[in-house]
């Protein structure tokens, strides 16, 4: 009895040491089940995985985490790049200064057979545009009218970067029959007509 008596004694009467040590194993234990979560353990050698797959990727020109960056190597890698309206808008131009009179306009685009004459200033700046339609119609009245009085004020314009499928969108959606592309001084470099914006189309599904 005495016997048992001791050796619960001995159990239950701890030295300060002891009971630190039981403290600080007590601390330990759960971050040592934590990381034997078997899951945890999964997420976080999948993340290492991942991260070296990255590294590699890289090295090689490719970036498993940003697609968008993807998407612009291969392009690169393939050389293609998005079209633009200078690879196909008619670069023989022809234009007239917005003080002539409806009668050179007339002859201008009969002579060339434009649907569309571009107006300029002096300086050769694009002022507005005129339409095969509006010529004929005030050439029959018979009327002596300048360009600047019948033409078309704010054409459309835009520089010879800008991408094809915004141009034709714009054409589309406010019924241009044109577009005026001009240079970063705004004098007119070419023009892109719906008659371009087919043959557009047509190389563009070869």
């Amino acid at each position: 009895m005495d016997a048992k008596s001791g050796k619960k004694m001995k159990r239950s009467g701890r030295s300060e040491q002891e009971d630190s040590s039981l403290e600080e194993w007590g601390r330990w234990v759960p971050r040592w089940v934590k990381q034997l979560n078997p899951m945890e353990d999964f997420m976080s050698s999948r993340n290492r995985v991942a991260k070296k797959i990255a590294r590699l990727g890289s090295a090689f020109g490719y970036f498993p985490l940003d697609p968008a960056r993807n998407q612009l190597k291969r392009k690169e890698a393939l050389g293609a790049s998005e079209p633009v309206v200078e690879n196909f808008m008619t670069t023989e131009i022809v234009t007239i200064e917005e003080k002539a009179s409806i009668q050179q306009a007339f002859n201008l685009m009969i002579g060339h057979d434009l649907r569309h004459l571009p107006v300029v200033t002096a300086e050769g700046v694009i002022t507005g545009i005129l339409s095969e339609r509006d010529v004929l119609i005030v050439h029959s009245e018979g009327k002596e009218k300048s360009v600047r009085e019948v033409m078309v004020h704010n054409p459309y314009v835009v520089h010879p970067d800008a991408p094809l499928k915004e141009v034709v969108r714009a054409m589309e959606r406010h019924k241009y029959g044109c577009v005026i592309v001009t240079n970063y001084g705004d004098k007119p470099i070419g023009i892109f007509t719906v008659v371009d914006a087919l043959r557009a189309f047509e190389h563009l599904l070869r």
